[in-house]
């Protein structure tokens, strides 16, 4: 028995176009591809910052800071850190390192090392970043940021879930003039100014388990999700652009260097690349 072709009236077919349009506006297509996999061998990689030399990897478990060419080869070892965590650069090839057991930051520059001098004692340092004359340090067992600028400090939040306050707060970075804080184990990232005021949460309801590295650009904020084995990527404002999962596996940080995203994977030793598609 010949089956009848099923007829769809015009009003209901021009309500399955629109309905499929808008679903399709709603999803944004993909901006980043996954291209490989950079593995370092008896790496544990906690911290990335890009330089023109190629990527600073700090390996916590090793107590070693790696340089790799940005295809992946090994280009130096530096010894003797004390537990290095996040990284960021204070200057085109200085590199900042949070020295996480010792209680400081290492600024690394032209092969030397220095301790930058820090206006109040920090427990545990998870990240370090600096811009235009201010430093900002992730105080990890005090719950707060050490924000200073010559010999002007202030503490910014202080233990608690509230809006303002900061759960083991693990990197920093600035943005647009204002400080930006990877509130680990609050599931978020916090938004201040330099006077410490409290402006905005980002990522309160993405479903982040940890949030532990942050990156910006001029346009836009990057999260890592170490528990979610999740990038987030996000508008300046906030908006969730994209989420980003390929091969990755507890991501702790992540640097952008011109059109490729680089993210540290914590869990196997390795280095997601990810390019514009």
């Amino acid at each position: 028995m010949k089956k009848k072709k099923k007829v769809i009236k015009p009003k209901v077919r021009n309500l399955a176009i629109a309905l499929f349009t808008l679903c399709v506006a709603c999803s944004p297509p993909s901006r980043w591809q996954f291209k490989k996999l950079i593995r370092l061998e008896g790496c544990s990689p906690v911290g990335i910052a890009a330089t023109s030399g190629g990527l600073w990897v700090s390996d916590a478990a090793s107590n070693r800071l790696l340089k790799i060419s940005y295809e992946g080869d090994v280009l130096e070892e530096l010894k003797g850190f004390q537990r290095p965590m996040h990284l960021s650069l204070a200057g085109e090839d200085s590199v900042l390192v949070a020295n996480y057991l010792t209680d400081e930051v290492v600024l690394l520059e032209n092969g030397r090392r220095s301790a930058w001098p820090l206006n109040r004692q920090v427990n545990a340092p998870a990240g370090a970043a600096f811009n235009k004359g201010w430093l900002a340090v992730a105080d990890f067992y005090n719950h707060r940021i050490l924000l200073q600028k010559d010999s002007m400090t202030l503490s910014v939040g202080g233990q608690g879930h509230e809006p303002g306050r900061l759960y083991y707060p693990t990197d920093v970075d600035f943005s647009e003039g204002n400080l930006l804080v990877a509130d680990a184990y609050n599931n978020r990232v916090q938004v201040f100014d330099l006077s410490g005021n409290f402006l905005k949460i980002i990522g309160e309801n993405d479903n982040i388990r940890t949030a532990t590295g942050i990156a910006t650009d001029a346009k836009k904020l990057i999260a890592t999700d170490f528990e979610g084995n999740r990038v987030l990527l996000y508008s300046p404002k906030g908006k969730l652009l994209e989420v980003l999962k390929d091969s990755l596996r507890n991501p702790s940080d992540v640097v952008i260097w011109k059109k490729q995203l680089f993210v540290a994977n914590y869990a196997n030793g390795s280095i997601a690349v990810f390019e514009r598609s």
